[in-house]
């Protein structure tokens, strides 16, 4: 369940809110970030955001992997964890922590965790973000979440035209000819078949028509 709100609600959410290079980091080395992303301050500079994503209540329990004291060590995790960016190619730490759950903040949970942050000046860059607010997160900037039909054709070819871009660039750089460019992104969009590059030293070789 938490992998799905991840990838079906918190990512394309962030994107839609204007945060850049949003990309699931949850597993062995996630150092308590679910979700890494960044946006541009006023100078234009980049702020990197680490989310930490429930699908519980949170409580104020100490010993609940849903308690204080969990969401505490991953908040704190997610700032004090090296994090490698690899669009800036460089390592670095989060700017701001988001806590988010689709459940509610059990009464006093919040100022538990809030408290103990501030003994070491993290409080104000971590938000609690509890499933009332997501709800109207969602209502205001992915609406088309609740009937995915309602979105319009613009913005479908939108997310078409953004994907085949990426697609191409990465064929580019893998060294890839125009020919066998044209061919990758026709077999993607008009077959059933996935095609696949296979990359042998310095030897690129395209099959197209293969699973």
């Amino acid at each position: 369940l938490e992998q799905a709100v991840r990838r079906d609600v918190l990512i394309p959410l962030l994107g839609r809110m204007g945060f850049s290079a949003v990309g699931e980091y949850h597993g062995s080395r996630e150092h308590g970030k679910d979700i890494v992303c960044f946006y541009l301050d006023k100078l234009g500079q980049r702020r990197y955001l680490g989310v930490v994503a429930k699908t519980s209540d949170l409580t104020g329990s100490v010993s609940s992997s849903d308690g204080v004291m969990e969401m505490l060590r991953q908040a704190e995790q997610c700032f004090n964890e090296s994090y490698y960016d690899l669009f800036g190619m460089r390592k670095l730490t989060m700017d701001e922590v988001w806590i988010v759950t689709t459940g509610k903040v059990i009464s006093g949970a919040a100022d538990s965790i809030f408290g103990k942050l501030e003994k070491s000046n993290l409080a104000k860059l971590t938000r609690i973000v509890a499933g009332e607010q997501l709800v109207d997160l969602l209502d205001e900037y992915y609406p088309t979440f609740w009937n995915v039909a309602a979105e319009s054709t613009d913005q479908v070819r939108a997310q078409r035209d953004r994907i085949l871009s990426f697609v191409r660039n990465l064929l580019r750089k893998l060294g890839i000819t125009s020919e066998q460019e044209t061919a990758v992104v026709t077999e993607l969009l008009h077959s059933a078949w996935t095609p696949r590059v296979e990359c042998l030293g310095e030897i690129k070789r395209l099959v197209v028509g293969a699973s």
